[in-house]
């Protein structure tokens, strides 16, 4: 892969990981509006929701199962959004 391709591929994972953030916090709120009660997601939801198995019985790496159940789904992707633009400022 060229320099130019990787930043575009970095670029997008940054904008859809930061836009993907803002769309399930803002899911939450108009949830919290309409309800009065808050409802949280975790990472560990999202991939119930994909239908990894692993989320429903972990084997092994119970850890890993119980801190991702505890890590908010917003936050693990702007996470990811800011590991993608460190990436990209070190390759550019």
């Amino acid at each position: 892969m060229t320099g130019d391709r990787k930043g575009a591929v970095l670029s997008f994972s940054f904008l859809a990981c930061t836009g993907a953030a803002l769309l399930v916090f803002a899911w939450q709120g108009l949830t919290w509006l309409m309800t009065s009660a808050w409802k949280p997601v975790s990472v560990l939801t999202a991939l119930d929701w994909m239908h990894v198995r692993w989320a429903l019985a972990p084997g092994g790496w119970a850890e890993l199962h119980q801190f991702l159940g505890h890590t908010p789904l917003a936050l693990a992707l702007l996470a990811l959004a800011g590991l993608s633009f460190l990436v990209y400022a070190l390759i550019n």
